[in-house]
């Protein structure tokens, strides 16, 4: 018998269809199974979980038997810990059953990090290390040293923080950076009217720091403008570098600052002429 004979066999056609049916029949058990397996068409609605808690979820959703699952923190003082920030998928979003949902929410302590090493260091360079570090700049002060603008000393919570140092990230990191020069004299700025960043802003580029802040009401740094300072804005008022300048601040809500200012420079150049 030739191979065209067995092809058009009685035999080989039974076989054939055998088989051809077993193929069917297999497709057809796996696309029912790969249904059922993967809910196909089955679809929850991802539930609102933000700004809850943590502890009064479920563990597993009523509806879906979607899971949560934590796989961040950050930490906010100004907010209860354990409270859900960020969810992944968003609520209202169509998902299949047995989802996890990533939670992002508010850690019970911060995040602590290791102090940099800062001495030597530009300004420029310092502020982008802490940065990195997760750390934040605060106070900047002068001392008078040939090398302008380089980190002198590195404090924390007013006293020196030597490099390593674990301490919580987002921490202030206040600066003794050099003046430039280790003698000669600034004249005072007058601040009157100055905002505390904006005071902070002429002061640093001056070589000054500023000194005892006094708040006539709450610390609003909003509204809170200069009223006062000490030394005063003279002609001759001067001071050598990385002194301090007090101020004294008042609401501009509740205060008439341009008329005080014209008031108050007219009561100095008077002061100056007599």
């Amino acid at each position: 018998m030739n191979l065209f004979q067995f092809i058009n066999s009685k035999i080989f056609l039974k076989n054939f269809l055998i088989s051809v049916g077993i193929t069917l029949l297999l497709i057809l058990i796996l696309s029912i199974s790969s249904r059922y397996y993967t809910h196909h068409g089955e679809e929850f609605t991802v539930p609102d979980y933000i700004g809850k808690l943590v502890t009064d979820l479920p563990r597993i959703s009523d509806e879906g038997n979607m899971k949560n699952k934590i796989v961040d923190s950050i930490y906010d003082p100004t907010r209860e810990a354990g409270t859900i920030i960020n969810q992944d998928p968003l609520p209202g979003s169509k998902v299949k059953r047995d989802r996890i949902i990533y939670l992002t929410v508010i850690a019970k302590v911060p995040e602590q990090v290791k102090m940099p090493d800062l001495i030597d260091l530009s300004l420029r360079q310092a502020t982008a290390m802490l940065q990195s570090y997760g750390l934040q700049a605060g106070k900047l002060t002068f001392s008078p040293d040939i090398a302008k603008n380089a980190v002198l000393k590195q404090l924390f919570q007013g006293a020196s923080i030597k490099p390593g140092t674990i301490i919580h990230k987002g921490s202030r990191i206040d600066l003794v950076l050099g003046s430039g020069s280790a003698d000669g004299q600034i004249q005072v700025p007058f601040l009157i009217g100055k905002k505390q960043s904006e005071a902070l802003r002429i002061l640093a580029g001056l070589h000054l720091a500023i000194g005892t802040e006094t708040f006539d009401g709450s610390k609003d740094t909003i509204h809170s403008r200069i009223y006062k300072q000490e030394p005063n804005y003279l002609i001759n008022s001067f001071l050598n570098p990385g002194e301090k300048v007090n101020v004294w601040y008042r609401s501009d809500k509740t205060f008439d600052f341009d008329q005080y200012i014209k008031d108050f420079k007219i009561d100095t150049l008077t002061d100056n002429e007599n």
